[in-house]
């Protein structure tokens, strides 16, 4: 089941332009989902993308983190209690972020997700970068 969420996670991470997919534009033409797409998937109630778009966009972001936290050893992100959280806190505490801040929406989605978490479940400094929650 996560191998799914994290195939659909990253299939939503960075869709491709029409120009890019026909080798017509270069890498820095690759649409990023922002946090105005991501409020949109949150909020919006029945179609195709939606809620569980939302879900499942979010904890791909935090799937990428603890991977590249404890799998690769680069824990570079002042994350720490973000395991003992649950996933629907998590994306109720993203979901109230980019309801409470829309002036910062126009950022990559998955920049906001790491921000609500770094700001919501911080790290002392001593911890910064040694992989450690």
């Amino acid at each position: 089941m996560k191998s799914l969420l994290v195939a659909i996670a990253l299939t939503l991470l960075a869709p491709v332009s029409a120009d890019a997919a026909a080798g017509k534009a270069d890498l820095l033409s690759v649409t990023v989902v922002t946090g105005n797409t991501l409020h949109e998937w949150c909020n919006k109630t029945g179609g195709k993308i939606g809620p569980l778009t939302c879900k499942v966009y979010i904890m791909g972001v935090v799937d990428g983190i603890s991977d590249e936290v404890f799998i690769n050893g680069k824990g570079d992100y002042p994350v720490c209690a973000a395991p003992k959280a649950t996933t629907n806190q998590i994306v109720d505490i993203t979901k109230t972020y980019l309801t409470d801040h829309p002036e910062q929406r126009h950022h990559a989605a998955a920049f906001l997700v790491r921000q609500v978490l770094t700001l919501t479940f911080p790290c002392p400094p001593a911890l910064w970068g040694k992989g450690e929650r």
